[in-house]
């Protein structure tokens, strides 16, 4: 049984509440969650009570293909915490202890309340090959999108891979504006004409794009930006129906550019993984601190969630990043 310190607020949480996005209702919410041990079963092994843990939310069947290759994130029959059962917007949750990791003193609450995003982010360019070893295995990059996880992407590539040239691009200066490091160059592109121009100034120019958008403009746009030859990453979760013209499937073709996809991160409770890759990198400085834009408590997440629905639907725009129950 973990007592929750802090859960992150996902943008699929907002469609869930207000868009029928859910499996089943009534569904308590929440995958990114963390928070202490405060009891457990007899055969429990590796934790402890009032030990610290972040959680893994999604639980493999263990018996399927993947799960038997230990691929637990292509898992055929999973269950998953916060939209298949109920997650992490409580006070307790009971959690298998194999979907636990231990926090070590340098993680904070806040931090910990959003290692699942910032998961997803590492295994979204572990699977380009970065962060794997200190070789650069790309020259130039691009990343769309600067929400939560294209911010915490940019900012692992830049301590991890300080010398690689990196760009991110977004249409909201103020989040752009939340970039600090000098290693990483900031687009803001704004309107449709924008878009062309930058298109146009950098077609085929980058060896490495990562689309955290969502939107099938983005999709196309990480096509035309990526070079010969080069890697592109789709992770961010698409808000509508994928066209491409011919033209597009025959620049693939011609540039043989791999395209890759990632919906979530790599876990296992005593292998290295993209959990243990994240608080490697914790431990060498990565601080997300300025993306938690608002701290609510629980009692208070509903009005928080309206708030951030009529924000999606353009009604009251806030320059909100990341939400956190805490």
């Amino acid at each position: 049984m973990v007592r929750v310190s802090g859960a992150g607020v996902c943008s699929s949480d907002v469609a869930r509440a207000f868009e029928r996005g859910a499996y089943h209702y009534p569904l308590v919410m929440g995958h990114e969650f963390a928070g202490r041990v405060v009891e457990t079963s007899q055969d429990a092994r590796r934790f402890k009570i009032e030990d610290r843990v972040a959680v893994f939310p999604l639980i493999p069947c263990q018996t399927c293909e993947s799960c038997r290759n230990k691929d637990y994130v292509c898992c055929s029959r999973y269950d998953y915490f916060g939209s298949r059962r109920d997650g992490g917007f409580a006070e307790y949750v009971g959690v298998p202890e194999w979907n636990l990791i231990k926090l070590p003193a340098f993680v904070d609450d806040v931090t910990a309340a959003v290692m699942e995003p910032l998961a997803v982010a590492a295994r979204a360019l572990s699977r380009a090959g970065f962060l794997r070893t200190t070789a650069i295995p790309y020259k130039k990059a691009a990343i769309l999108g600067a929400g939560f996880l294209g911010q915490a992407a940019a900012r692992m590539l830049a301590l991890f891979h300080p010398r690689l040239d990196l760009t991110i691009v977004d249409r909201h200066a103020w989040k752009l504006n939340l970039i600090r490091s000098k290693s990483i160059r900031t687009a803001r592109i704004a309107t449709p004409a924008e878009w062309d121009r930058f298109l146009s100034r950098n077609a085929s120019a980058f060896d490495f794009v990562l689309e955290a958008v969502g939107a099938p403009r983005t999709y196309r746009a990480s096509l035309a930006l990526a070079k010969p030859k080069s890697t592109v990453v789709w992770m961010g979760n698409i808000s509508g129906d994928l066209t491409l013209p011919k033209k597009d499937v025959s620049s693939i073709l011609r540039k043989e550019i791999k395209i890759l996809g990632t919906w979530n991160s790599g876990f296992h409770p005593t292998l290295a993984n993209d959990w243990t890759r994240v608080l490697a990198l914790l431990k060498r400085g990565l601080d997300v601190s300025a993306l938690i834009s608002v701290k609510t408590p629980l009692a208070q997440l509903p009005a928080v969630m309206q708030q951030l629905y009529r924000h999606k639907k353009g009604v009251e725009p806030r320059r909100w990043l990341k939400v956190v129950v805490a």
